[in-house]
């Protein structure tokens, strides 16, 4: 089962492939009862999205400064990358720049002898590939912040890595919030474990992999006789990961229309 996230203002989409499909079924047909339009933004504590395009520019800007002086001392220049999105490119990039330190290893040196603005840049320029490829992570909800009761209890806890999940939006805290704050009496009034599911997604756009639960929590929540839960349910992830640069860049252009909305259907 496949499910399209679109926008409504360009039209512009992607399609991930459901974890569980009677999960993402249902979820669909939630969003349809009630408000199926998600933004960023509603909330000033979620995770606030900024356009990657001031960061590229920066990166862009370090490259051709450290490139200048490079091209002086007649070492090869560093490639800038043509689309930032691709994570292969960015790959590429900081592979370039650990190579530059491996082929000359007085390179720090000079550059700080030079100028220290070069030292800075270069450095710098390292420091934001890592910023930019953990910037692609969005937090949405729909605008009348809706709950319904979960009809899948002690259902699709998976701890792993998801390009599209839903977020824990009860009351209280569930058991895994339970356990990395480190309460000692988890068994409380507090403890909520997904009696509702929410109007929150969150999207990550990276490379997805399975994880396990640690078998610490396992026993946790053996100890305080509370059961397994997490902090998220999985709707699925891209149907194809080679467009995950595409996706990528739809969401970066998508997210700074004012009036345009992410709906979810199903295909």
């Amino acid at each position: 089962m496949k499910l399209r996230l679109a926008w409504t203002k360009t039209g512009d989409y992607f399609d991930i492939v459901a974890t569980y499909p009677e999960l993402a079924e249902w979820y669909v047909s939630a969003c349809n009862r009630h408000d199926n339009k998600f933004h960023t933004d509603h909330f000033t504590e979620d995770l606030q999205f900024l356009p990657c395009d001031n960061l590229i520019k920066s990166i862009t800007q370090n490259i051709s400064v450290v490139n200048n002086c490079l091209d002086k001392l007649r070492m090869k220049p560093i490639d800038c990358p043509d689309n930032f999105f691709d994570q292969t490119q960015l790959n590429q990039l900081h592979k370039n720049w650990i190579h530059i330190i491996q082929t000359y290893p007085k390179i720090e040196k000079l550059l700080h002898y030079f100028d220290p603005n070069l030292f800075d840049c270069f450095h710098a320029m390292n420091r934001q590939i890592h910023v930019l490829e953990s910037s692609f992570r969005y937090t949405l909800r729909s605008s009348d912040s809706w709950r319904e009761a979960n009809p899948f209890p002690g259902k699709f806890f998976s701890p792993g890595i998801y390009n599209v999940v839903i977020a824990y939006t009860d009351h209280g805290r569930n058991s895994w919030e339970k356990f990395v704050n480190s309460e000692v009496n988890p068994n409380d009034h507090e403890l909520s474990q997904w009696k509702n599911i929410g109007a929150c997604i969150s999207i990550n756009l990276v490379k997805p992999y399975a994880q396990s639960f640690p078998i610490e929590f396992i026993d946790y929540c053996a100890q305080h006789n509370i059961d397994v839960a997490y902090n998220q349910l999985p709707l699925g992830n891209l149907a194809n990961i080679e467009q995950l640069a595409r996706a990528r860049q739809m969401m970066n252009n998508n997210l700074t229309q004012n009036n345009n909305y992410l709906i979810i259907t199903h295909i």
